[in-house]
């Protein structure tokens, strides 16, 4: 039997697809929050070497950082 003559029930998502489908879901949302995290971090790091440069105080950094989000 072909595909194009399968009867429609055999169609329907199996058990096993329906889990690789969560699984593939969690994973994109996981890339997704650590690509965040990643561009967050780099925003931070950004706003601390421009901080240090202009030869601001710990507390003003801090605050500028916190302006920069």
């Amino acid at each position: 039997m072909t595909t194009l003559t399968t009867p429609m029930p055999t169609l329907a998502l199996t058990t096993g697809d329906r889990a690789l489908l969560a699984l593939s879901r969690a994973l994109a949302r996981a890339v997704d929050t650590r690509m965040q995290a990643r561009a967050m971090r780099v925003s931070r790091d950004h706003a601390r070497r421009a901080a240090r440069d202009d030869g601001r105080s710990p507390l003003a950094e801090a605050e500028f950082t916190l302006r920069v989000r």
